[in-house]
């Protein structure tokens, strides 16, 4: 009877606010009080409106603008990547402006990928190194097409980044030991629960010291964000934020 009551009085207040406020607590109560597939259902039916009414659903950099740090104007042809018509299943721009400038802000020197698409994310995180005086970055994906074309974009670039590519499968017990340790683990790959939970737990333990694993879509995505809650149950301090269109971030420091 407390659910309904809190769900009724959030609804009535709802048809109260300016539109761009109405989808954020669509969410709010799909998230709180519905089952997965009602969420997911409610993210599908707000992602076909414009893009300036999701970009209002959280992006910190168009928030925050000043406080966060910014180190300088990433590369056209990784913006070009992000683009949703395009590329729908990219990371979304302010993504790639996060994790260009954690890679900046950490000086990072080698960072691991998993799951690299068309490379947006690769060539942000790429250019960070680059600009910290060189590095490595370590691809690893299931498909061979997506890190030969990865690879071959960023070595497209005049940057100081040595690049190396691992072609794993999915269902199979792939061994990462050649692997280094990385001051970065970005993971955004397969987002069913059994492999993402068996990617943090391969690759967290490469993390080098005071380094960070960030996970991508731990908001929207259903797989992500039962690991990231079982992983705060666990008592492993985490901070997540939601992006411009709802998927979310999760950063922890090793």
């Amino acid at each position: 009877m407390v659910k309904v009551w809190i769900n009724s009085v959030l609804m009535t207040v709802n048809r109260k606010l300016p539109r761009r406020f109405k989808n954020r607590v669509k969410l709010i109560v799909a998230a709180i009080f519905a089952k997965n597939s009602v969420l997911e259902a409610t993210m599908a039916s707000i992602q076909k409106l414009p893009d300036v009414v999701l970009r209002g659903w959280g992006n910190p950099y168009d928030i925050l603008v000043g406080l966060l740090p910014q180190y300088g104007p990433l590369d056209q042809h990784v913006l070009q990547l992000a683009g949703r018509e395009s590329n729908p299943e990219s990371s979304e721009v302010d993504v790639l402006h996060f994790l260009y400038n954690i890679v900046r802000h950490s000086r990072a020197k080698t960072v691991i990928e998993v799951g690299v698409y068309h490379g947006a994310g690769s060539l942000a995180m790429s250019q960070g190194i680059d600009e910290n005086g060189g590095g490595e970055i370590h691809l690893v994906d299931v498909s061979k097409e997506f890190l030969q074309d990865v690879s071959r974009k960023i070595s497209g670039k005049s940057w100081k980044v040595s690049i190396f590519k691992y072609h794993v499968k999915l269902s199979e017990e792939n061994n990462i030991f050649e692997l280094p340790k990385a001051d970065i683990i970005f993971i955004d790959a397969c987002h069913r629960y059994e492999e993402v939970k068996s990617d943090v737990s391969k690759y967290q333990p490469l993390v080098s010291k005071g380094g960070f694993l960030i996970l991508h879509d731990t908001v929207f995505h259903p797989g992500p964000r039962r690991v990231i809650l079982e992983m705060f149950k666990e008592g492993i301090k985490s901070c997540s934020f939601t992006t411009s269109n709802g998927a979310g971030v999760t950063i922890i420091q090793c």
